[in-house]
């Protein structure tokens, strides 16, 4: 039944796992650009849904770098700009 599959304390447990809503991402600068990495990654190698699938943080922290140091020179109009990075604080 469709309707019980919705109920499911299964279900909601993993569809409720954003990053948002979970501990270890709460202060992260990339919280907005995050889609959380693979649930089963971190259920598996990390040890619990709610885990950071960290393989998938240094990407996304990677990515974030790379948009941030883009849109500041796109806006400054020039390629001689140093942007400290920072990501190993959040990693």
């Amino acid at each position: 039944n469709p309707l019980e599959i919705l109920k499911s304390k299964t279900l909601k447990k993993w569809t409720n796992r954003q990053p948002i809503n979970m501990s270890d991402c709460k202060y992260c600068p990339a919280l907005g650009i995050c889609g959380g990495g693979c649930a089963f990654n971190a259920e598996i190698k990390f040890g619990g849904l709610q885990k950071r699938d960290k393989t998938f943080c240094v990407h996304t922290h990677k990515i974030l770098d790379w948009l941030l140091t883009k849109s500041v020179k796109e806006k400054l109009k020039t390629d001689n700009v140093y942007i400290k990075n920072i990501s190993f604080m959040f990693i």
